[in-house]
């Protein structure tokens, strides 16, 4: 179902992960709450040391990538390398594969050609522990609008294996201007307020990959100085890539992937 262990949180889609088999929301609603209640046990990767992911190098580097859907080309004979510390913008015209990329590098599609290698610890990680480790913040995903803020937020903390406080919630909903909405249904929250709520679960993750796709969309100008401040604290601790045409945000990249 929606996040299940090993996916990235938050990262849900209505065709994909929506709610399991149609249940009925009382149905839905007790397995939430039998879900908020397991204890965390978040993976783990560590090095020969014993420490622990968030002190370990992640690098990610493809070779000679290529995607194709039937006979249509997205994007071909991609090579770069990126670590840790590093924003990576994507841009392109409309159509010219940015989604499809960030999709790809995540292993949630697989590529026509090429290859994709992340390590960490001197060693290729899998892409059980390449999920386990990202986060992402897209458009088509979609948050849980029968429940809360709130209770958004524990729901997917716990299927990460995450421990969440009511007080770490409510600082992190603060930290987004949502403080004091975390009691109120998504349903009726705003388009703007939706995108600062995917935000700060991704970040209160603390992922070593973060994937954005357009990060700005339906955020007003607060709502985007929030955003661009908080990834902006989290640059060096993680490698994040992010698709957009909008010249303001890839000002704020260290480099750029330019697709034709």
């Amino acid at each position: 179902m929606g996040g299940r262990p090993g996916l990235p949180l938050p990262y849900t889609h209505r065709k994909e992960w929506g709610r399991p088999g149609g249940l009925p929301p009382t149905i839905f609603a007790a397995h939430v709450k039998s879900v908020c209640a397991l204890p965390a046990a978040r993976f783990c990767l560590t090095n020969s040391g014993g420490s622990r992911t968030h002190q370990v190098m992640i690098s990610l580097e493809t070779h000679s990538l290529a995607k194709r859907f039937g006979t249509r080309g997205v994007f071909r004979d991609l090579t770069f390398s990126a670590s840790l510390g590093q924003t990576i913008a994507i841009s392109g015209p409309n159509g010219s594969g940015k989604s499809t990329l960030l999709k790809t590098l995540l292993g949630l599609v697989e590529p026509s050609e090429g290859t994709i290698t992340v390590s960490g610890a001197g060693r290729e990680l899998t892409r059980a522990q390449r999920l386990e480790m990202s986060a992402v913040v897209t458009p088509y995903f979609s948050l849980y609008e029968a429940l809360s803020g709130a209770e958004n937020f524990i729901f997917f903390c716990r299927l990460r294996g995450v421990s969440c406080s009511e007080n770490d919630i409510e600082n992190a909903l603060q930290t987004f201007g949502l403080a004091g909405r975390g009691a109120d249904r998504v349903s009726g929250y705003s388009s703007g307020m939706r995108q600062r709520l995917k935000f700060a679960l991704a970040l209160f993750l603390k992922p070593k990959l973060l994937f954005v796709d357009e990060p700005g969309v339906n955020l007003d100008d607060d709502g985007r100085e929030i955003v661009f401040r908080e990834l902006k604290k989290h640059h060096d601790s993680a490698l994040i890539f992010w698709a957009t045409n909008e010249s303001d945000e890839l000002a704020h990249a260290d480099r750029i992937i330019e697709l034709a």
